[in-house]
């Protein structure tokens, strides 16, 4: 990562949260990301632009901040239409540096957060994710065709979508990790924990089918035992996943604007929680510490929906291998 354009005592943290706390890239970019932001939105409307960049501020403006300060910056987002989800981000991402900078730094003599609450009346933000039919053309879209890099993204698509992966978890898989005698797979999620993920058939033949070709592809040393490789001949980077599912949702006509990588996950939980309404198989499979994280796919439930994942196609590319090793 590299952050030049902010001051050191925000970069320090980097270390910290990855080392200690098992935090993963994008979380670590994520929170570095909204200091920016807070510093940026303190200097023009509480320092009135006393600093040209925020690269400027002295760690010493931070022990002045006081608990309107955040609720400025809170209503700074509202005004500014962000969601109601990712101001919640944000004021967890600003807790975590300035909790680091209390309790583990110590520079600072109290916590300026410890009163600061988000309350949104306690509304639930249901999860945007694919209909059966939007899911099917997506594992579809490359099946047939004979390019390497399709052949490689059709596994990516399989393994997102019949398997519930982060975008972090795809990008760490290693072909090391994958036992096809007894279609399982490990996933190292969020801190480090390790989970059991099944492969069914179509998506075992999918992988096998990009091993095939991966053997053709250069690969940078380090890089060997990962299984997704870019055209840069190393582990695909975060980015470079979140470039091409955008352009095959665009491909396939599904809108970029309403659906992320992340929808390909909710999609997996959705479908799977309406075919069995079982939260804590769910809870397994998705790699949630906490169940009450899980339970936002019980307000996603549809009848018909539930019918057609059911009793349709869809069915037999999840549902079925799953079910099978979850009661192993």
């Amino acid at each position: 990562m590299k952050f030049s354009d902010i001051p050191n005592y925000v970069k320090e943290i980097s270390t910290y949260l990855h080392t200690i706390k098992n935090l993963s890239e994008g979380t670590v970019t994520d929170i570095i990301e909204t200091m920016k932001q807070f510093l940026t939105f303190y200097n023009l409307y509480r320092l009135d632009n006393e600093y040209k960049a925020i690269v400027d501020i002295p760690e010493d403006e931070i022990r002045n901040l006081i608990q309107s300060d955040f609720y400025g910056y809170i209503f700074y987002l509202e005004q500014n239409k962000y969601s109601e989800g990712t101001i919640s981000v944000k004021v967890n991402n600003l807790r975590t540096y300035f909790k680091y900078l209390h309790d583990i730094k110590h520079y600072l003599f109290k916590f300026p957060m410890k009163n600061v609450k988000v309350n949104f009346k306690n509304k639930v933000k249901i999860p945007n994710y694919l209909s059966e039919a939007q899911a099917r053309t997506l594992l579809e879209h490359y099946a047939n065709s004979d390019n390497p890099l399709d052949i490689r993204n059709n596994a990516i698509f399989h393994i997102f979508l019949l398997n519930g992966l982060r975008i972090s978890e795809l990008r760490n898989m290693k072909i090391s990790d994958i036992r096809f005698d007894v279609k399982k797979f490990t996933i190292v999620g969020k801190g480090n924990k390790e989970r059991t993920a099944y492969l069914n058939d179509s998506t075992i033949e999918a992988i096998k089918k990009y091993l095939e070709v991966r053997k053709n592809f250069k690969i940078n040393k380090g890089y060997e035992d990962y299984l997704f490789i870019s055209c840069n001949h190393q582990r695909m980077g975060v980015q470079t996943i979140r470039d091409l599912v955008k352009k095959t949702y665009k491909e396939v006509g599904i809108d970029t604007y309403k659906h992320s990588v992340h929808t390909l996950r909710h999609t997996f939980a959705t479908i799977l929680y309406r075919a069995t309404s079982d939260l804590r198989l769910l809870q397994e499979l998705l790699g949630h510490t906490n169940i009450n994280t899980t339970a936002i796919y019980t307000h996603t439930y549809d009848a018909d929906v539930n019918g057609l994942v059911q009793n349709g196609p869809f069915s037999k590319f999840m549902f079925e291998d799953a079910l099978n090793y979850a009661t192993e």
